[in-house]
């Protein structure tokens, strides 16, 4: 194997001597089966043919949820929901395709699962307090006086018991879930929360809020002119990229400390904020090394939301909080903007260090758990601009 320079061999060997990192695959979901015209079954066998094909467990029940006919193509289309030990099977829609007399074609989920346990562990109200925690917005819908302006008949949620199916990239088998339907005006967020039964674990986000990744362009306040992904949301741009991790990548803008933050946002495609496009493309280039070079979908590997907080006044200093990279606007005097490409690099670092390693941060295992960072931090240099120096954060002192 050839390296290109000292950089790649010795992050190449401290990943594979220190670090377990896995890579993700992802496939459709739902499968589609024809049925040869020899093996058409007669078109009154609906829920046998699901049986067969999709579902032999004994648990799993079909209902039927409505019959769409095309009269001048002689066909109809009938659609399932599913059941397993009576409880609703997440997204287990089915669709059983007929011409005038046999079943020619049906839709849906793999389920075989018959050991699944259906009574939960814990309450639905500790699985919404997780799903509260994670959104930590400062108003939801419920909380206002005229909830139906928005959304009708909007309550706060209490949780529904769903299955959610095995789901690539998320998980391996089906689990027990709560579902929680949480609509969060500051910021505005409307996302499905499935939170296992069990562990009390956020499993699975479905947004439903539509929106779509823009290329943009912006002058980062140390990379100079620099493109990245940003995403369109009615008209107005805002530095989110939902495409280059499940989770996304959110960049904000700090008013006067790091609890109280607003979205960075352009007209048009091409950003003015140099801090903040600085730490966005900075975050976009960690991530693609991670996922390049290791197979590693965001810090943890399962492709969790990195939210980037800019321009903390006179602070020196940045650092990682679990979920999030903070960075101080510098004093002016002696330091300068934290988000240098090293030092994002090394924050986004410490997520990979504390969801593989588990090193304690103390110590000598604190010391290994900076030095990993730093390393990471160069590395991710020499990935998004073909070169780096040793010497991090240097772009930072005045």
């Amino acid at each position: 194997m050839n390296f290109k320079n000292l950089t790649q061999l010795l992050c190449l060997l401290m990943m594979y001597s220190s670090l377990t990192l896995t890579a993700q695959t992802s496939e459709n979901l739902r499968t589609i089966i024809k049925i040869d015209n020899t093996n058409q079954a007669p078109s009154s066998n609906s829920i046998d043919v699901l049986k067969n094909h999709f579902a032999p467990s004994s648990k799993i029940e079909f209902v039927s949820k409505g019959l769409v006919e095309e009269k001048d193509l002689g066909q109809t289309h009938e659609k399932f929901a599913s059941k397993y030990n009576n409880i609703p099977v997440e997204f287990g829609q089915y669709i059983v395709h007929k011409n005038d007399s046999k079943i020619y074609s049906v839709s849906g989920i793999q389920f075989s699962e018959n050991t699944l346990s259906t009574i939960p562990t814990i309450s639905s109200d500790a699985g919404l307090k997780e799903a509260l925690n994670h959104v930590n917005a400062k108003k939801y819908l419920w909380e206002i006086e005229n909830p139906d302006v928005f959304y009708q008949g909007y309550e706060k949620p209490k949780g529904e018991l769903v299955i959610l199916p095995a789901i690539p990239g998320v998980t391996d088998s089906p689990l027990l879930t709560f579902k929680y339907f949480v609509y969060s005006i500051e910021p505005m967020s409307v996302v499905y929360f499935y939170v296992n039964a069990h562990s009390g674990e956020i499993v699975f986000e479905n947004s439903i809020i539509c929106h779509s990744d823009v290329n943009a362009s912006g002058n980062a306040y140390f990379q100079g002119s620099v493109s990245f992904q940003a995403e369109d949301v009615n008209g107005s741009n805002r530095l989110f990229n939902a495409v280059i991790t499940s989770g996304g990548i959110h960049t904000v803008k700090a008013i006067n400390g790091p609890s109280n933050t607003v979205d960075i946002t352009s007209n048009t495609t091409v950003f003015t904020d140099d801090i903040g496009v600085q730490a966005h493309w900075a975050a976009e280039q960690t991530v693609d090394y991670f996922s390049n070079v290791h197979g590693r979908s965001s810090y943890d590997g399962n492709g969790t939301k990195i939210t980037m907080v800019t321009n903390i006044p006179n602070y020196n200093n940045a650092y990682w909080t679990g979920t999030t990279a903070v960075f101080g606007i510098g004093d002016g005097t002696s330091y300068d903007n934290f988000a240098s490409l090293d030092i994002v690099g090394h924050e986004i670092g410490h997520g990979v260090v504390g969801t593989s390693a588990g090193l304690i941060y103390s110590y000598e295992s604190g010391a290994l758990n900076e030095s990993f960072a730093d390393i990471f931090g160069e590395c991710i240099e020499e990935y998004a601009t073909g070169s780096n120096d040793w010497l991090l954060g240097e772009d930072t002192k005045i």
